[in-house]
């Protein structure tokens, strides 16, 4: 990702009859942000080169880093809904193989080739699941009608094949399901304004956007818990309504506009990636984290 592409995908926005203020905004600062960061590396570097031991080094770097990262932009994650259901197939499918020429390696996502490459384990052996049903009604724990075969099956490839990990993974989530409240649809309405769903990305995942800067900025201390609820119950509400029978992963993007990086939310961040690793498995297909402010350190 370079920052032509971005000044490509402004314009294009520009350009089309939608109504994409949010995405205009988030652009303009990933241009600025990837100008800014590009003149502070190419200073760095030149100052490394300085010294002989360093200077292959960093030339095979910036070979290495100039290819393309990500095929998803940032404009792609916010794409509206109605963009995506109008878009013809034909399209999407030119758009997806001209990316897949310029660098092939990039034609998909780490995490979607890693499901692809496990899925045939999961489809053909059908013992563990036997044996996971049976070891369950030995010890008396009844499945939750939430937990079907696929996201049985989602555990089973977490687990690589491992029948201990797999059991313990999955014991572990009905005792989470049993004692944790996911709020109403009702209930998150109130949170609308701080995480919220907004259309689907390019290929096809709803996008969750969570304005954690501004929740802290806005909310006291003792609201901040249910904040952290209020996210991963509107991670379920996504996989139960909004996930696509194509791709059933979904994105997030993180703003942390007005977060000083003094006063990032360490353990409300690692509590709600320790619940989705353990209970939601392979369900994270991109995130985004935008608009952190970087450290200024005093003068001397």
């Amino acid at each position: 990702m370079n920052g032509q592409k971005l000044e490509e995908e402004k314009i294009k926005i520009q350009a089309s009859d939608l109504d994409l203020p949010l995405c205009l905004q988030i652009l303009n600062d990933a241009i600025l942000h990837f100008k800014e960061g590009n003149k502070r590396c190419s200073e760095i570097l030149k100052c490394i080169q300085r010294w002989a031991p360093f200077k292959d080094l960093i030339k095979a770097m910036q070979v290495m880093l100039s290819r393309p990262l990500l095929v998803l932009t940032i404009a792609e994650a916010l794409t509206d809904q109605s963009e995506v259901k109008q878009e013809a197939p034909g399209g999407t499918a030119s758009h997806a193989s001209a990316e897949s020429e310029s660098d092939p390696q990039t034609s998909q996502s780490p995490s979607d080739i890693r499901i692809e490459d496990e899925a045939p384990d999961s489809v053909t052996s059908q013992d563990w699941l036997t044996q996971l049903y049976k070891e369950l009604e030995k010890q008396r724990l009844s499945l939750p009608e939430r937990l079907n075969e696929d996201e049985l099956r989602r555990f089973y490839r977490v687990s690589n094949g491992d029948f201990t990990s797999l059991l313990s993974s999955i014991k572990k989530t009905i005792q989470w399901r049993e004692t944790y409240r996911i709020l109403s649809e009702e209930e998150l309405e109130t949170w609308s304004s701080l995480v919220f769903w907004h259309g689907y990305d390019n290929n096809q995942r709803p996008c969750l956007i969570v304005r954690l800067g501004l929740a802290f900025l806005k909310l006291p201390s003792h609201e901040r818990p249910c904040f952290a609820q209020a996210i991963i119950s509107q991670v379920e509400h996504g996989v139960l309504h909004l996930l696509n029978p194509e791709n059933s992963e979904l994105t997030v993007l993180v703003d942390c506009e007005g977060l000083s990086p003094l006063r990032i939310p360490m353990q409300m961040l690692r509590s709600c990636s320790s619940v989705l690793q353990d209970h939601f498995p392979n369900r994270l297909g991109c995130l985004f984290i935008i608009r952190q402010r970087k450290l200024e350190h005093a003068p001397s």
